[in-house]
């Protein structure tokens, strides 16, 4: 298996993102992003592979980071707000409503993973 990460485009379904295109969408880099999304504590999945080498026979795993498109959608709203807020403090400008309001919408929509 390669080192890099297109096997994780390959094994996580098309209905979720990759840790790389969500720091594509953040504008940082993935262990930033990774950061932010643990932090957040949205709903995410931690996809493992686990392979053996047949001419080490040596077992190497493999971790990538499945992001629901709502939760990546939502954390890039929430920096938009994080950048947005103190422009608008400084200049003196009301803070647009709409997106505080699509934001919470978005938040109570997504559903979280029941904890036994």
């Amino acid at each position: 298996m390669a080192c890099n990460y297109f096997w994780a485009r390959l094994t996580i379904p098309a209905n979720m993102m990759t840790l790389g295109e969500l720091s594509l969408l953040l504008g940082t880099g993935r262990h930033q992003a990774r950061r932010i999304l643990i932090r957040s504590g949205l709903p995410c999945r931690l996809i493992k592979r686990h392979w053996r080498s047949p001419t080490t026979e040596r077992g190497y795993t493999r971790r990538a980071w499945a992001i629901p498109q709502e939760v990546a959608l939502l954390l890039m709203l929430k920096q938009a707000e994080r950048q947005l807020r103190p422009d608008c403090h400084r200049l003196n400008l009301p803070f647009p409503d709409a997106l505080s309001r699509n934001i919470a919408e978005l938040t109570a929509a997504i559903s979280y993973p029941r904890s036994s």
